[in-house]
């Protein structure tokens, strides 16, 4: 294993090829996490105005805490798709939530990674950006081996450990790629945007073979 620890090459093509192969299940996931955003969304608010608390503080409090909820359980849902289709398999819709049960720990590791991510940049630029990468896949962690929020957030340190310039240039470059996407009359967007997602998995999971490889042999 090279000290890269994963290929930009590798991901990307990883990337172009499941969403190639794979394109309409995709959409019918990314369809089926927008309607978990929606859909509770839409009735609580229709359920807030038809009892005239929409307004009030109520609603105030209501509405952004069931959009947080909902949001959650369809980045989980993403997630969890995209690490089955990581291990050459085909996901099943029940599979989507799957992870629900991890919730808790899902949304305590987010409000820690933001939080980590801000103290670094109030304290200087640079710290922010190399804590952001240390920990960028901590929320994978809770998805993809249960870890509570310490545990994955530790984990990521370690599977990111003498990556972090290769990390850096790719997430340019996924950025980069959707930019282009968007660039292409939009309509580009939804495919540039599937192939980064995936690549991106697949780069944790490589950073986690690679880990474990070399925890293993020494």
């Amino acid at each position: 294993m090279s000290s890269q620890k994963f290929s930009i090459d590798d991901a990307l093509r990883f990337g172009w090829d499941t969403m190639r192969g794979n394109f309409f299940p995709l959409i019918g996931f990314l369809l089926l996490a927008l309607l978990i955003m929606l859909v509770p969304t839409l009735l609580t608010s229709f359920c807030l105005s038809a009892l005239g608390i929409n307004e009030g503080w109520q609603g105030k409090i209501i509405n952004p805490s069931v959009n947080c909820i909902v949001s959650v359980i369809a980045a989980m849902g993403l997630t969890r798709i995209a690490l089955i289709y990581c291990d050459q398999q085909k996901p099943k819709i029940g599979e989507f939530f799957s992870v629900s049960s991890l919730f808790l720990h899902y949304i305590a590791t987010v409000v820690l990674y933001r939080g980590i991510m801000l103290a670094g940049c109030l304290l200087l630029i640079v710290p922010g950006i190399v804590w952001a990468i240390q920990f960028q896949f901590a929320e994978y962690l809770v998805v993809d081996k249960g870890l509570t929020p310490m545990d994955a957030l530790r984990k990521s340190s370690e599977i990111t450990r003498g990556a972090k310039w290769n990390i850096l240039g790719f997430n340019i470059l996924v950025t980069l790629i959707d930019l282009l996407g968007l660039l292409c009359l939009v309509v580009g967007l939804l495919p540039a945007g599937l192939i980064t997602w995936l690549a991106m998995v697949f780069v944790y999971r490589q950073l986690l073979t690679s880990t474990q490889t070399t925890t293993e042999s020494t």
